[in-house]
Order: structure tokens, then C-alpha cells, then sequence
């Protein structure tokens, strides 16, 4: 079985089955594809297999499109929502590994974690007034594109 070379691939992962896994979950039976299941519910909202896939499949190509690799790390901080899971299966389908982070870290913490880890991206929920993650995971350490763009 050949590796993912694109999100798009035949290879790729579905968080609701029905789609062959990637190499390190082949162990596992294929479950069915239900896409009108529900797979995730959030307070009155929910988020059906196919919404679900559909965010994920938007977030790997976008990962592909800014030159990720199958096997590069890329990093996530985001408190449990919806945009968690879609993130976390859009990085696993464009073949790469999920580094979560705690959303409590500091700038310098997000910092050591990612250097630690070699990722090659980084999701930062925007955060709150009570969890400003976005800006603390930028911290001192922001790039100026990114600094100049969000200005």
C-alpha cells in the first residue's frame, strides 16, 4: 500500500469510515460510511460525518497547499470545539502527526514545544478575554508577515 501524496488521494482518513486508512491505522476494519450520522454534538449544533469530512478535507489541503509533507509534525491548540476534530483529522489526512498543546501553555512554553517537536505549522484557536491562546501562543515569536498581516 502506497503512502498519501495528497489529501485527495484514495488513501486519505475519514473521521466517520468508510474510507481506507492511512498506513498506521490499516490494522483496523474499515468501518462503513454513514455521512448523515451525526459525529459531533455541541451544545444545540451538530456536525454530521460529511460536514465533518468536509472540514477536514479543507484543512489538509490547505496544509498541502503551503508545502506539508506526509510525516511533517504539525502543532494544534484549541480548547474542545468542533474546530478541534476537524483540524486534528485534517492533519492526519494530508499524512501528517498531530502535536497537540495545551491551551494553558505560555509563549515561551508553545515556543520550546514547537522547536522540541520540528513542526512544520501550527493551529492557534483565536481564543477569548479568559483564554487568549492565539496571542500567547504567538507571543514574542510572531513572524512580521504574520504580525503585519493581522494589523
Amino acid at each position: 500500500m502506497g503512502s498519501a501524496t495528497s489529501p485527495q488521494s484514495s488513501s486519505t482518513y475519514s473521521p466517520c469510515g468508510g474510507r481506507p486508512a492511512p498506513r498506521s491505522h490499516s490494522s483496523r476494519r474499515a468501518s462503513p460510511w454513514y455521512p448523515e450520522r451525526t459525529a459531533i454534538v455541541f451544545g444545540d449544533d451538530r456536525i454530521t460525518c460529511r460536514a465533518l469530512d468536509a472540514a477536514a478535507d479543507r484543512v489538509a489541503n490547505l496544509l498541502v497547499s503551503r508545502g506539508i509533507q506526509p510525516g511533517d509534525n504539525v502543532a494544534l491548540s484549541c480548547p474542545d470545539l468542533p474546530h478541534f476534530t476537524s483540524v486534528y483529522f485534517g492533519i492526519l489526512k494530508a499524512g501528517s502527526a498531530v502535536v497537540p498543546l495545551n491551551v494553558l501553555l505560555k509563549a515561551r512554553e508553545v515556543a520550546y514545544h514547537l522547536t522540541d517537536s520540528d513542526a512544520m505549522a501550527y493551529f492557534a484557536f483565536e481564543g477569548t478575554a479568559e483564554l487568549p491562546i492565539g496571542q500567547t501562543a504567538w507571543g514574542d515569536s510572531r513572524p512580521p508577515r504574520a504580525a503585519a498581516s493581522s494589523s
